[in-house]
């Protein structure tokens, strides 16, 4: 997908990419190994923010900073400058100049919902759907990016931008459509990334905005190139993120979706034995 644009990149040298999430993460990896220098303008103060804590930002950073991809924190994009009809230069918040052949614009993504204005299918930042992945109109369905989904754990509609919670949500959506016993999405977002070879997975809520109000578990290796940091809630797991670890992932997502109660388990979350702890509380039922 991403090699059609590297086809005219031409005599391009620099590239300016705006945002530091995984699109612009991905796009400075190519860049990288096409031989550009990249520079990231990332408005915040780390990388991938609903993803990455500073830990894993701060690694990341200097993985990236050894494959020639220059990182920029706190910076934005104020001006774009150009020569005969193509980019030469952008000016930044910080009043710096960059040269540029290549602007990449990587801040997100945004819901195509204008055309349901004018219909009884309810929305706000997505399309609005209930835990069965139906909208406001009976046998009409929304999944994938699009879709804001109601998580009755946290009695909010959440939107899911990941491939496979849109993989899931569609195949529960699928099967409700020609099924009366339903099943229901439970909402916890599993997603994989590889940064330069690094296998980085966020799961559930790994940096809830009010750090104050949970428990961490960390253990940090991050000299090894692996990391493993998990969300408690009133003794329960409600997020993680792992760097170097992928295979944990899917037994720390049925952790979450159990919703198991971890007392008495936190030597054990930190030594890794998640299935043993998953078959110790079905022994248990």
């Amino acid at each position: 997908m991403m090699l059609k644009p590297l086809k005219s990149m031409g005599k391009a040298e620099e590239a300016v990419i705006i945002g530091g999430g995984l699109l612009g993460l991905n796009m400075a990896e190519v860049f990288s190994e096409k031989g550009l220098k990249a520079h990231i303008l990332q408005r915040g103060s780390r990388l991938s923010p609903q993803m990455f804590d500073f830990e894993v930002s701060n690694f990341i950073k200097s993985k990236l900073e050894e494959k020639n991809v220059e990182v920029n924190f706190n910076e934005e994009l104020i001006e774009i400058k150009g020569k005969n009809g193509a980019v030469s230069e952008v000016e930044t918040s910080k009043g710096r100049r960059i040269s540029c052949q290549l602007l990449i614009v990587a801040i997100g993504v945004t819901p195509a919902i204008k055309f349901l204005k004018e219909t009884e299918v309810k929305t706000d930042k997505g399309v609005l759907t209930n835990e069965y992945m139906e909208t406001s109109v009976q046998s009409v369905y929304a999944a994938g990016d699009v879709a804001q989904v109601y998580n009755s754990i946290k009695n909010q509609y959440l939107t899911y931008t990941s491939w496979a919670s849109a993989l899931e949500q569609g195949e529960i959506a699928g099967f409700n459509i020609v099924n009366q016993n339903k099943k229901s999405y439970l909402g916890v977002p599993l997603n994989t990334e590889f940064i330069f070879g690094i296998p980085v997975t966020s799961i559930g809520s790994p940096n809830p905005p009010d750090e104050s109000k949970y428990k961490f578990l960390i253990k940090n290796e991050l000299d090894k190139g692996l990391y493993l940091k998990l969300v408690l809630d009133n003794k329960k797991i409600i997020g993680g993120l792992l760097v170097g670890k992928a295979e944990k992932a899917d037994l720390i997502k049925e952790l979450i979706k159990q919703q198991v109660n971890i007392t008495g388990y936190e030597e054990d979350l930190l030594e890794e034995k998640f299935e043993e702890i998953l078959k110790e509380k079905e022994g248990r039922n």
